[in-house]
């Protein structure tokens, strides 16, 4: 593996990156995610997201519930869904990032 790749492959994800993947994943999911599934496909450890989510919650973009996902009975695990802020923050974010590669900027926040 050469310096590029691995430069490539350990580059920070900034906050704002990680919080459009993990937006992404709650919607390609539908009815709601487990936090283990999402912190599988996000690649995210357990503190940051928890730090994440907690921030999403707080200004009405995620909703934690205990429930059923994909009528899966969740064992009182908590499930997390987007709320409908949720869904127009998603469409704006995602705005924003197409905007930003047409102009091949690369912005970190």
């Amino acid at each position: 593996m050469t310096l590029e790749q691995l430069r490539q492959r350990s580059r920070y994800r900034s906050e704002l990156t990680i919080v459009l993947h993990i937006l992404r994943i709650i919607k390609e999911k539908g009815c709601g995610i487990i936090l283990t599934n999402m912190l599988t496909q996000a690649q995210l450890d357990h503190k940051r997201a928890l730090n994440l989510l907690d921030k999403l919650i707080t200004s009405g973009i995620i909703t934690k519930e205990v429930g059923v996902v994909s009528h899966i009975q969740t064992k009182g695990r908590k499930i997390y869904k987007l709320t409908e802020n949720g869904f127009i923050f998603l469409d704006e974010l995602e705005n924003f990032y197409t905007s930003i590669k047409k102009y091949n900027l690369e912005i970190t926040i």
